[in-house]
């Protein structure tokens, strides 16, 4: 880590810690909760003593209902009531204030995409098992977010943590909710959570949603339909079945970040420059032609029964079907450069001069992913010589297929195009406002859909084995976590339409054995100490090299140390770590390595990424009217081996070093709540250099958000709530010189629970 950056962010978490340690210790300890103890499955999550935005227990790091305090790893919970103050709508917008966590664009259904501690991933987790789509806030109980590698639990992760939501269920009792929301930018949304759960064996959860939206940038809109049924039935004391159903279609424009700008020779010669192009920030690249349309099911089915108090089982199977199409420009040619006509002839402004332009393809791309998914889990517990023991063993098999067809605008005729592979790149001024792409003009956009550019199917088969153990000793001062896992991992691909150098992969099997130790000690009963190493596995499916010989899985290896407290009968509780992740069996180019050509130049398996970093989260209640949530992250994140020399000790792109956030809510007498909070992201790099050599950094910047409710008690079940929350007071324009951020917005909300 870079100490100068690191000394004054540690001064300041400790400013940020120490008022609250102060004003806990002045106030009076909460009574005790006499709660009525109730029986539940060791593999559902006790919310019951949930607290506001604090929560006791977690599954995400033992799959086994676990006190939080008692776990030796960081996990961060994300409450229903914090969801619903934070005013999120889905599984990403809930994410925004915690520590450590950067939540990516929201670029057509990328909804799932996030970073941890410097690692990103395009998919969550939904109650365990893998998910590549959003989640509407509706049907979401909770989100668990496990830092550090977690593949003992959950087979294929990224190394630095993953995201597992919990989904809504049946409950006793009867009551329901409906809430209209109106906002900015013709924002519309509403939604319905209705519970049935009668003394008869049979529970019924019905939540849905409507959203019909359009965006701050042109063209800009989402429109999302959601429903989830859920249904239990108790066929005995002893065993529930659960039937977990999940429908969503959405539309959405499809928008990209800012365009790095470049200075230009009279030859049209580019030259990267270190800013980004000056447009107005509501500039839509694509035009209103852009498409993306998801369409998700869901099954889910769960059989849970327990033996007896000391064994248990869960059977679990879910399917998922996901259709994606798009209709947008292409990764590939996106970029600002000289002005071109059709035949590639450099374009002159009166003066002679090259005209700067923006250059694109333009792209059809259809995927059918099939994924289903088998989980089967056994809980032992047992005391044994002065001590309790927890044993879980499980077995999970997934088969995923993914059928995709990308047709990309392309010159039959290779004489004519602009680069030897056939693209036929379009051309317009960067002064043009919204072009329109898909229909093309004769001088700078033509359109000639020749041929697929991608077509081809992945089957996917995971097998996975895992053990895992939990142990208390010495009257509950010491914890230990220990388990293993063995996943197998085999992929084939087969090419339905192929360019030259594209060869199916048969059968290509990999296995991987992953293990965790852990422990906790706690002198006190208020202070923890851990200690962590863990795993994480990513399976490089589809990335082979010149031989077509497809590269085994890479993995993480962490080593994390901290520090958990829970003082003041629950009013003050969080936790802080320091930790190491290494990134390991990366695939980067070699000079020296022989090819299939017969020359020399191939990709090999010997890149290493690092990440090092602090972690600080915490909740504190100074009254029982007021809570407040938030924490500080520092993430150093550096290439650690390569076989070039020059990237060894660069910087990930587009991930800040520091991060601190806060938000906190105040309930008065009467029914007024008035809450908030802020996000400070400090410089981020950009992944390239000036002329100088200096890597470029983004300047920090603030985001600040607001809500005021009332909620208005018509009888004891019946609620009037109005809400009004504001999003970026300050009007921050973009990410501190990066993509740019929706402006001032505000959405109000009419609710009635009954």
């Amino acid at each position: 880590m870079k100490a100068s950056n690191r000394i004054p962010l540690l001064a300041a978490a400790c400013l940020l810690a120490a008022p609250a340690v102060a004003i806990a210790q002045s106030v009076p300890a909460a009574s005790a909760r006499t709660d009525e103890v109730v029986t539940l499955s060791p593999f559902s999550v006790d919310t019951s003593r949930d607290r506001g935005y604090r929560a006791s227990n977690s599954i995400g790091g033992t799959r086994v209902n676990t006190p939080l305090k008692d776990v030796p790893m960081n996990i961060q919970v994300v409450t229903e009531e914090l969801i619903r103050d934070l005013g999120a709508i889905d599984a990403s917008e809930s994410l925004r204030f915690q520590p450590g966590v950067e939540v990516g664009l929201r670029d057509g259904d990328r909804d799932t995409q996030v970073t941890i501690r410097g690692f990103g991933t395009i998919w969550q987790m939904r109650e365990g098992f893998r998910r590549y789509d959003t989640s509407d806030s509706v049907n979401i109980e909770r989100q668990e977010i496990v830092a550090g590698p977690a593949a003992v639990l959950y087979g294929v992760s990224q190394p630095g943590g993953l995201i597992n939501y919990i989904t809504k269920r049946p409950k006793p009792g009867s009551f329901g909710e409906m809430r209209q929301i109106f906002g900015s930018y013709s924002f519309l949304r509403t939604e319905l959570d209705v519970n049935h759960m009668p003394e008869g064996p049979l529970g019924i959860r019905v939540t849905g949603s409507y959203t019909d939206a359009d965006g701050f940038r042109d063209f800009e809109s989402t429109r999302r339909t959601f429903f989830a049924p859920v249904f239990s039935y108790r066929l005995s004391e002893a065993t529930t079945v659960t039937l977990d159903l999940e429908f969503m279609e959405q539309d959405r424009g499809f928008t990209h970040n800012k365009l790095r700008d470049v200075s230009l020779t009279p030859t049209g010669a580019t030259t990267n420059l270190p800013g980004f192009l000056s447009v107005p920030r509501d500039q839509q690249w694509t035009g209103n032609d852009t498409v993306h349309q998801n369409e998700v099911r869901n099954v889910m089915a769960i059989v849970d029964h327990r033996f007896s108090d000391a064994f248990s089982v869960n059977f679990a199977f879910n399917s998922l079907d996901r259709v994606q199409q798009r209709t947008t420009q292409t990764h590939r040619g996106l970029t600002v450069t000289a002005l071109r006509d059709r035949n590639g002839a450099l374009v002159l402004d009166n003066s002679g001069n090259a005209i700067k332009a923006v250059r694109t393809l333009w792209a059809n791309d259809y995927n059918d992913n099939t994924m289903w998914q088998t989980r089967a889990d056994a809980v032992y517990r047992f005391n044994a010589a002065g001590a309790s023991h927890t044993l879980l063993a499980g077995f999970n098999f997934a088969k995923d297929t993914n059928d995709r067809l990308l047709r990309e605008d392309r010159n039959p005729n290779p004489a004519n195009s602009v680069d030897s592979l056939g693209q036929n790149f379009r051309y317009y001024p960067v002064n043009v406002r919204n072009p329109d792409l898909s229909l093309g003009n004769n001088a700078y956009n033509p359109v000639s859909w020749a041929r697929p550019w991608l077509s081809y199917r992945d089957p996917i088969e995971l097998t996975s084995y895992y053990l895992n153990y939990q142990g208390s000793f010495l009257n509950d001062t010491l914890t230990t976590l220990a388990g293993l896992r063995f996943d197998e991992n085999d992929y084939s691909r087969q090419w339905l339409w192929r360019r030259t150098g594209q060869v199916d992969v048969r059968n290509s099997v990999t296995d991987k054995w992953s293990p965790n130790v852990g422990a906790l000690y706690r002198p006190t009963s208020w202070l923890g100490f851990y200690a962590l190493t863990s795993e994480s596995l990513e399976p490089r499916n589809g990335a082979t090299n010149s031989f077509g010989v497809n590269f085994d899985p890479s993995f993480g290896e962490s080593l994390e140390a901290g520090i958990k407290f829970d003082a003041f009968e629950g009013r003050l509780s969080g936790t802080v770590s320091v930790y190491e992740i290494k990134n390991q069996n990366l695939p980067v180019f070699s000079a020296t390595t022989p090819n299939a050509s017969g020359g020399l130049g191939d990709n090999i398996q010997v890149g290493e990424q690092t990440s090092e970093g602090v972690d600080f989260s915490f909740f504190y209640f100074p009254s029982d009217a007021w809570q407040l949530t938030g924490g500080w992250s520092y993430v150093d994140t550096f290439i650690s081996k390569d076989t070039n020399a020059a990237n060894i000790g660069r910087n990930f792109a587009n991930n800040p070093y520091n991060r601190v956030s806060l938000f906190n809510s105040y309930r008065f007498p009467g029914g007024f709540t008035i809450g908030g909070g802020a996000i400070y992201t400090g410089e981020i790099d950009r992944g390239w250099a000036d002329a100088s050599g200096q890597q470029v950094q983004n300047d920090s910047y603030i985001l600040a958000d607001a809500f005021v409710r009332y909620d208005w008690k018509l009888a004891e079940k019946r609620i009037i709530s109005l809400s009004l929350h504001l999003r970026n007071l300050t009007d921050e324009e973009d990410f501190g010189g990066g993509s740019w951020i929706e402006g001032q917005t505000f959405r109000f909300t009419v609710g009635a629970r009954f």
